[in-house]
């Protein structure tokens, strides 16, 4: 256990330090000057050059990329160039929402597309078998914007079920803070639940001619006993590495949900950075979705001993 929780980490540190570089040139290179976002158009040179001194601007872009991860590994991401707000702080209030948005999406996602998947794959090339295949290209074809705007034209303006945006927290409200986190929740998981149906079918698929199935049902096993203890824990390894994968994929995803949305999520908070030209924000949101997903392939990884403990 010890030596595999080392060779994560040999993995791990590297690629994180990596990412971090790869986040802070491009945020460096975006156009537009830190020190004039932070104190205005309107600012005299003087103001703009102690601007700059305070931002660390006047040093060469190895030194401030230093300083900006020592600082980070510390805890300290800067300050928001238009509100002064810690960034850290700002996160931490931001990432809930983007954290229960994947959270609930991929709940979504796998109720949905992994039973659909065994039903598929248990009519195959039947009308259900065609059906299934027709809606889960479907769901991996529509945009996650459009099919926003189409639920919100659906469910808000024409059966008026939900409101079509904004965000209410749970603990103020959470009958309306459900009813709002719905429409997002869908649409981020519909092309989720397409993928994982489609893995789930070809997995069941492949699994089901293994010569342990014949045998569990030479052994008189009812067919759903066999298709879903002997036939699914099999078939759901890919699967989780799908999922696993999805995940991340998901996280770009909820970027457009939350701005169509105006969830004030992580997504969101990456976007008005990036109109405002909040570097310190762009950059701290950068780094926590790369965590995130670092930390998602390291659950994944757990959760393969757990389905199948013959995995080392």
């Amino acid at each position: 256990m010890l030596g595999r929780v080392r060779g994560f980490l040999f993995q791990i540190v590297p690629l994180l330090f990596f990412v971090s570089l790869i986040a802070f040139i491009l945020t460096d290179l975006l156009p537009g000057d830190a020190a004039i976002e932070k104190v205005g158009l309107e600012a005299t040179q003087q103001q703009l050059e102690a601007a700059r001194e305070e931002l660390g601007l006047n040093d060469p872009m190895p030194v401030r990329y230093f300083t900006w991860l020592t600082n980070a590994l510390q805890g300290d991401l800067g300050k928001s160039l238009r509100s002064g707000e810690p960034v850290t702080e700002v996160l931490l209030r931001r990432i809930s929402v983007t954290v229960e948005l994947a959270v609930l999406g991929t709940a979504f996602a796998v109720l949905l597309g992994v039973p659909a998947g065994i039903l598929s794959a248990r009519f195959r090339a039947g009308w259900i078998d065609a059906v299934i295949n027709f809606l889960a290209l479907s769901g991996m074809a529509i945009p996650y914007f459009w099919l926003g705007l189409l639920l919100i034209m659906l469910f808000s303006l024409g059966l008026h079920w939900v409101p079509p945006s904004g965000y209410v927290s749970f603990t103020e409200d959470p009958l309306q803070h459900l009813r709002l986190m719905a429409l997002p929740t869908m649409t981020i998981a519909v092309a989720f639940a397409a993928t994982m149906m489609r893995q789930t079918r070809a997995s069941m698929l492949e699994v089901m001619t293994a010569d342990y199935i014949r045998t569990a049902r030479a052994k008189g096993l009812s067919e759903r006993k066999v298709v879903l203890k002997h036939g699914l824990r099999n078939a759901l390894v890919p699967v989780i590495t799908v999922m696993g994968l999805q995940l991340g994929t998901l996280l770009g995803g909820a970027i457009i949900t939350e701005t169509v949305f105006a969830l004030p999520g992580l997504g969101r908070m990456m976007v008005d950075g990036i109109f405002r030209r909040d570097f310190p924000i762009i950059q701290g949101a950068l780094l926590a979705t790369v965590i995130g997903v670092v930390l998602t392939n390291l659950a994944t990884d757990a959760l393969y001993r757990f389905v199948n403990p013959r995995i080392n």
